[in-house]
């Protein structure tokens, strides 16, 4: 399943419409009735994102979306509410209370599944880096989150000055967060600073022309707004495009004519997000190099690694989603100590580490586990995509030899040991102990080969 989704509407009709949509689009979707029946759900089930009305009797989805932010167990969970009666103070109302978007009924299937995933990607990231953390402070290294009211920097790319008057007036009301206008091209090209990006707003070009939705790509590529938020503002007859710019990377996206306050309130709702993803990612950085990182490589120790697993399977088995866990193990690496000195042997292990951090997502974990051992654990990932990275790894470290620095390289090749879990295999010994054999097998077998865990297949 992609997630599991909560709909919470007192009208049978509307829960029975989106039980399908997204139940065809491959989601698992759970029904309440009333905001006291969604509360009961939430604690038994922490759906990945819930959908809710604001228009029921008694509890509304105003008040569910409050309640549930308020609370540290359940703040994370992305909350849509919906209206059939839409209205500039309900709109505000809904952003106010903490709800990451707001849709009017009659709800366009592709808008609201791009919307959908959108909302879970964040979700996945936040949960990731989270997880993270309480693996940090369990090991006694993690920090307190500080309050996420620093004034933000927000690009306004495109669009008029008079158009970037506006919004700069606004932003700066509402907690003095700083605006910067360029165009495009001066983005792009702009050198690094140390002043930190927060989002860029996307404006319509002259004529209204929409925004150049390639520069999304372009965006996440780029060191200084690879995690900004990113929001176009598109015309409204360009509307159709904002699925395309949501599965491109948009953070949130706009159609004119926007209300300026419930735009203004969308982006002070990525700044803060933004604010507490930097956060956990240094606070993580800083946690590991204490004592949770090989000092040699820059990756996870073992000792961190198995207690993150821990996490890891707990919230598979929860979720019931599956994830791959790789053992690879250079092939003859004692003759490269023997042959070349123990220096050439750690240029070796340094190389292979960075091919690793290369190869593989941000979210997965990577690990020395050994001597010349590697863990690679791959979050959300069915065997068949576990099997063509553990190739490609396999491939990329056979064919490109590793340059020792004094005129000599070292062709090096990698055993690989993989095994695919849903959580349930009992304990982290037990896991490990399936991908070992796997690796036996690869070493048996001729080396340089990637070998499946038989009860994974």
């Amino acid at each position: 399943m992609a997630g599991r989704i909560l709909v919470v509407d007192d009208v049978s009709t509307n829960r029975i419409v989106l039980k399908v949509k997204l139940t065809t689009a491959c989601y698992e979707v759970i029904l309440a009735n009333d905001a006291e029946q969604a509360l009961r759900m939430v604690r038994d089930t922490m759906p990945d994102l819930i959908i809710a009305s604001v228009d029921m009797d008694g509890l509304g989805g105003l008040e569910l979306c409050e309640y549930l932010k308020a609370s540290p167990m359940t703040a994370q969970i992305p909350i849509l509410l919906m209206t059939g009666q839409p209205n500039r103070m309900v709109t505000l109302a809904a952003l106010r209370a903490g709800a990451e978007d707001f849709l009017t009924k009659p709800l366009h299937e592709t808008t609201l599944l791009a919307r959908l995933r959108c909302q879970l990607r964040a979700r996945d990231l936040a949960d990731e880096l989270h997880l993270r953390t309480r693996t940090s402070r369990e090991l006694g290294f993690a920090e307190t989150v500080p309050r996420l009211d620093r004034p933000g920097h927000v690009i306004l790319m495109g669009g008029s000055p008079a158009e970037a008057e506006v919004i700069t007036g606004a932003l700066f009301s509402q907690g003095r967060h700083e605006t910067t206008h360029m165009d495009r091209a001066s983005l792009l090209t702009a050198p690094e600073t140390d002043r930190p990006c927060d989002a860029v707003v996307m404006l319509p070009g002259p004529d209204a022309a929409p925004p150049d939705l390639s520069g999304l790509a372009e965006l996440r590529s780029r060191t200084p707004t690879r995690h900004a938020a990113i929001l176009p503002l598109l015309p409204s007859d360009h509307a159709n495009a904002e699925t395309a710019a949501l599965d491109m990377g948009a953070s949130d996206c706009l159609v004119q004519p926007v209300d300026l306050e419930e735009f203004t309130l969308r982006i002070i709702r990525q700044l803060r997000q933004k604010q507490l993803a930097d956060h956990l990612r240094a606070s993580a950085r800083r946690s590991m190099a204490l004592a949770a990182t090989d000092p040699l490589t820059g990756l996870h120790n073992r000792r961190y690694a198995e207690h993150h697993l821990k996490r890891i399977m707990h919230r598979a088995r929860k979720n019931r989603r599956r994830f791959a866990l790789m053992l690879l193990d250079l092939d003859r690496f004692k003759s490269v100590n023997d042959s070349f000195g123990h220096s050439a042997g750690d240029k070796v292990l340094k190389e292979i580490a960075a091919r690793l951090r290369d190869n593989l997502r941000s979210v997965d974990l990577i690990a020395r586990f050994g001597g010349e051992e590697f863990l690679v654990v791959l979050p959300e990932t069915s065997i068949i995509d576990a099997r063509i990275a553990a190739e490609r790894l396999r491939d990329w470290i056979k064919t490109r030899p590793v340059d020792l620095g004094d005129g000599r390289f070292l062709t090096i090749t990698v055993s690989i040991g993989l095994a695919i879990s849903d959580g349930t295999d009992g304990a982290v010994t037990d896991l490990l102990a399936r991908a070992d054999q796997a690796l036996y097998a690869s070493k048996s077998d001729g080396r340089n080969l990637v070998t499946i865990s038989m009860s994974a297949a």
